[in-house]
């Protein structure tokens, strides 16, 4: 159910390094198109990929501690401030994401919990045998088909990036199944502007 260092991983690679190991939790965050502005991001990931060149994976706790302290804490305030047109702030759109995610779940994989604030999605799931690239692929695809129908839109909704982190103990994952409750809390949002499911 947790990161196992002696079991095989996978790693994938789509701009950042994806792991992977059967039937543990893994926490992931996506987030729509317009969430953060451009130069933001654009120095963000710089400052990133410098940070990656000087410590190469795999990481202890004590390095995965510091990245996320250093660049996931920033993000996640960017994502928080509630920037760009929100469009999961509509309870039609945001339930076409819950649906989608809903669809699969005890089959190809085992949804713990998951939030879906105005620009972004947290997500903690168990993966099964299926790769998560494809899950995201997916998820992104249908989602974003079926809300830019609905809104008569089309382009990108979502970025092409994503985040996700193995949980490595229990403690991790009542860490993190208590950030996803709190996190409309934590932004200060009205119980109509997000959906939280927990198992």
């Amino acid at each position: 159910m947790f990161l196992d260092p002696k079991k095989e991983l996978k790693i994938h690679h789509h701009d950042l390094p994806h792991w992977q190991q059967e039937n543990v939790y893994i926490f992931i965050t996506w987030r729509l198109y317009d969430s953060v502005p451009q130069p933001l991001l654009k120095d963000w990931k710089a400052r990133q990929k410098e940070w990656f060149h000087c410590h190469p994976k795999p990481w202890d706790e004590r390095t995965e501690k510091l990245f996320h302290q250093t660049f996931s804490s920033e993000f996640e305030q960017w994502l928080d401030q509630g920037l760009g047109d929100c469009l999961l702030r509509d309870k039609e759109n945001a339930q076409i994401v819950a649906d989608c995610l809903l669809y699969d779940h005890e089959k190809l994989y085992e949804i713990d919990s998951f939030i879906i604030m105005p620009n972004h999605v947290h997500l903690l799931v168990r993966l099964h045998d299926t790769p998560l690239e494809r899950l995201m692929q997916a998820w992104k695809s249908v989602t974003s088909h079926r809300i830019n129908k609905r809104l008569k839109k089309s382009g990108p909704l979502w970025q092409a990036r994503y985040w996700d982190r193995i949980l490595r103990n229990p403690q991790h994952l009542l860490k993190t199944r208590n950030y996803i409750q709190k996190n409309p809390e934590k932004a200060n949002l009205p119980q109509s502007d997000f959906i939280l499911w927990m198992k």
